[in-house]
């Protein structure tokens, strides 16, 4: 048996505010136990930079790099908006900001060009994911849908005031090793 499933893994975010982390975090894990075809629930989270992007990027030196970039950010709101799904396999809240794009486009060109293509390649869709399946059925929409907006008000606002480094502490568990404030 390899360690391979353990490498060392990071990923780039925004952390939600506590109480609506709870309220994610206790949608997610009712999804997940109502459907034993889905992936155990992560963190909830904004996804900013990909565990992919960073498998050679040292975290210590995109760390200075980040810290960079959020002294040149001020805080700024975030609206989840809509509940959407990629392809009936992920169901995810949407979240929408200019400056949240424009933040990811700032980190993404902190990359190595070649890991940057991967983010140029397709549209960043800013999200909160609810549930995700890698197979067969797929998630049903309907239900998902309906039970999400009975449990959050849409649109909901919320302030993003840092960005965080996560990294992996089993599989599929994450926390935040770094918190790095905006300005």
């Amino acid at each position: 048996m390899t360690n391979t499933a353990m490498a060392p893994s990071h990923f780039v975010g925004i952390s939600l505010p506590a109480e609506l982390h709870t309220v994610v975090d206790t949608i997610k894990k009712s999804v997940h136990m109502d459907d034993e075809h889905t992936l155990k629930p992560l963190i909830p989270h904004i996804t900013l930079l990909h565990p992919s992007s960073l498998q050679h990027t040292s975290i210590e030196i995109l760390k200075q790099e980040i810290e960079l970039v959020s002294s040149r950010v001020k805080p700024f709101t975030v609206t989840l908006d809509d509940i959407d799904f990629f392809e009936r396999e992920v169901c995810y809240v949407r979240a929408t900001s200019p400056q949240l794009d424009a933040l990811q486009h700032s980190l993404v060109q902190l990359l190595p060009k070649a890991q940057q293509s991967e983010y140029n390649s397709r549209r960043f869709i800013a999200h909160v994911t609810v549930a995700q399946k890698n197979r067969e059925p797929q998630l049903d929409t309907a239900t998902l849908t309906k039970y999400v907006r009975s449990t959050i008000q849409l649109p909901l606002h919320f302030t993003v005031d840092s960005i965080d480094i996560f990294s992996r502490t089993a599989p599929r568990a994450y926390s935040v090793i770094e918190r790095i404030a905006l300005r």
